[in-house]
């Protein structure tokens, strides 16, 4: 999942292939995309860049409010209908920027990343993105600012607990990571039965969001889920450690080394030295330590 931040415009990009090769649709495709309530978010028109072989663009505008989009090509190949799908992230921050990266250094004052050729821009976003997703997975909290959206079922009080709901999109699609629950910091949308709440009479409180003017009205046969709730989750700006931690991680990850990938451990001059998965050790004990433990 590709992320984009905040109110900052972005460039969506198809690239084709067939058989291994970039190769040309027929004629240029369309672009379709949705947010996770099936809305449809208006985009510029597609070009080939340059005439590139298989390369197809789309400018994004920038978007005030985090959500999950889904772009689908659509075209014609080789007289064939095909069509492609991608998945971009509005997120609030990024847990490292391309320029800090290019920036890291390592013995002997080397900056790796620094060869914009060798490390392209693309490499470093995938493997921030990647990173972001792990350091969730193994923390249970996220260390981006992050959205979600759950479905859940009214409870007819002033109370609502999201740990209760689906964390999806209109279309079924998972939203948010491992950590979606801890730290909400805003509410986006909340909407009981089709009405839209005003944000300012509800109040986040832990996993729950208490209405102080109605109730969150029950579900019924017909509307079993009848809550929608847009949130925001995890931290703004990105806690220093994190920030650090990742970029050692994308250094050590990004960078060809003459020990295998599946070593589990190397003895050099220096002595030996063990390896834990594909984590650098002092990025593995900090993840070990910063765990939460959730409570209801």
């Amino acid at each position: 999942m590709s992320q984009i931040l905040r109110n900052t415009p972005a460039t969506l990009e198809l690239l084709v292939y067939q058989d291994g090769d970039l190769t040309d649709l027929d004629a240029n495709p369309t672009l379709a995309v949705t947010d996770a309530n099936g809305t449809v978010v208006t985009t510029g028109a597609v070009t080939q860049p340059g005439s590139t072989t298989g390369t197809y663009q789309a400018v994004l505008t920038g978007q005030a409010d985090l959500n999950r989009l889904t772009a689908v090509w659509t075209g014609i190949l080789a007289t064939e209908a095909v069509s492609f799908t991608q998945i971009y992230e509005i997120v609030g921050n990024l847990l490292f920027t391309e320029a800090a990266a290019r920036a890291s250094t390592i013995s002997g004052a080397q900056t790796p990343l620094s060869d914009g050729t060798l490390y392209t821009d693309i490499m470093i976003q995938r493997m921030r993105g990647l990173i972001a997703d792990q350091f969730e997975q193994r923390t249970g909290r996220a260390w981006t600012r992050r959205y979600c959206r759950v479905e859940i079922a009214g409870t007819g009080t002033h109370r609502l607990d999201l740990w209760d709901g689906h964390a999806r999109t209109m279309a079924g699609d998972e939203t948010g990571g491992e950590g979606r629950y801890y730290a909400i910091a805003k509410l986006i949308t909340v909407t009981v039965g089709g009405v839209t709440q005003t944000v300012t009479d509800l109040v986040i409180d832990g996993t729950c969001i208490l209405h102080k003017t109605g109730s969150f009205t029950a579900g019924s046969t017909s509307d079993p889920l009848n809550v929608i709730v847009e949130f925001e989750y995890g931290p703004n700006p990105v806690p220093a450690e994190a920030n650090e931690h990742a970029i050692v991680m994308a250094v050590s990850n990004l960078v060809a080394s003459d020990v295998s990938a599946f070593a589990q451990s190397f003895t050099g001059q220096d002595g030996t030295v063990s390896f834990e998965l594909a984590y650098p050790a002092k990025v593995y004990e900090w993840l070990k330590w910063v765990r939460p433990v959730l409570a209801r």
